[in-house]
Order: structure tokens, then sequence, then C-alpha cells
């Protein structure tokens, strides 16, 4: 994701790489989909669910950070 929380050229492709295979399925169209059985939103595409999942994520790490930095806590440093 961008720093703005968009998705960028790399990212797309890596979705586009790791999606269900169902996701070039059609409407209609007889194959295996896609089925998350804990998604809480309704979604027909794979892709469409790790975009939000990862959405979500991106947008809970930077209200804690913002949270964080109004409570005086010092930054959490990310190591690998």
């Amino acid at each position: 994701m961008t720093a703005a929380g968009g998705l960028g050229k790399e990212a797309r492709a890596a979705i586009r790489a790791i999606a269900h295979p169902g996701d070039g399925l059609g409407l209609g169209e007889p194959g295996a989909r896609f089925q998350a059985a804990d998604a809480v939103y309704n979604t027909r595409r794979h892709s469409q669910y790790l975009i939000s999942t990862v959405a979500v994520a991106f947008w809970n790490a930077s209200h804690r950070a913002a949270a964080d930095k109004a409570g005086g806590v010092p930054p959490r440093q990310w190591s690998p």
C-alpha cells in the first residue's frame, strides 16, 4: 500500500498473483468461487476480500498511531 492507504502497482500485481482463481469467473459462470468464513461483509471476489482486509488493518494501525501520538506515547519501531 502507499503511504496514503492506496494500492500501488506492486500491490495490485501481488493481489492478482495470490487471488483465488475463481475471481476470473463471470456472473453465473460455473466454477469454484472464493468463500470466506470470517468475512463480515459481502464480497464476490477474493481480491476484494484481500483489499478490504488490508485497508482495515492499515486504518486500524493509523488510528492506533494517532492515538499514541496524542497520548504522548513514543512511536513503535517496526522490526522484521
